[in-house]
């Protein structure tokens, strides 16, 4: 996995992969992770899972941002992509700026 900067494009995060993009798109209703497949994760969950990326508890494993033995995890329902703790962290900075949360 590459780990470089994104490329931000309107409501977009673009990371740069070895085998393909990930693209992490932000709307008014929620936000799109398109990465080979494509994942829509409400706006609701957004807020909850910004929220408790700090805490980092784990403790919903089928929900949420969090770090796993060093990289960075997105969970939601019976989807999860594995990232390096870097390309995490932008994504959760792009999402609290893009929507304003703390």
């Amino acid at each position: 996995m590459s780990d470089s900067a994104p490329v931000y494009r309107n409501n977009q995060a673009i990371f740069e992969k070895t085998a393909s993009e990930l693209i992490v798109a932000a709307y008014d209703s929620g936000i799109l992770l398109i990465h080979g497949w494509t994942v829509s994760i409400s706006l609701d969950d957004v807020r909850t899972y910004v929220a408790g990326f700090g805490r980092n508890s784990m403790s919903d494993v089928h929900g949420g941002f969090f770090f796993h033995d060093g990289n960075f995890v997105i969970s939601h329902q019976g989807a999860k992509l594995t990232l390096t703790a870097a390309e995490g962290t932008a994504i959760v900075k792009f999402l609290s700026e893009h929507y304003g949360l703390e």
